[in-house]
């Protein structure tokens, strides 16, 4: 999505969530989590690697979520199992 703004600047936004399978055949969802940048308005080539930046960033953040989601409930999985 953009957005113009004044003195040759536009938004730029990228969002995205993700379901995480678990092995109880539950889920939990990351997100949305949305970045948003204003740039100078460029040809659009500039503005689709502007957008890919974003994107790369928002899926690295979802990829940390995730991780740390995994995290948890494989340390909650082992407290039950040594009875905490």
């Amino acid at each position: 999505m953009t957005e113009e703004l004044a003195l040759g600047m536009i938004k730029i936004m990228t969002s995205s969530s993700e379901k995480i399978g678990l092995p109880n055949y539950s889920s939990v969802d990351v997100g949305p989590i949305s970045v948003s940048r204003f740039i100078e308005d460029g040809d659009d080539e500039y503005v689709k690697e502007e957008l890919r930046r974003n994107l790369r960033l928002v899926e690295d953040i979802i990829s940390e979520v995730r991780q740390e989601v995994l995290e948890t409930i494989q340390t909650s999985k082992s407290n039950k199992d040594v009875g905490y």
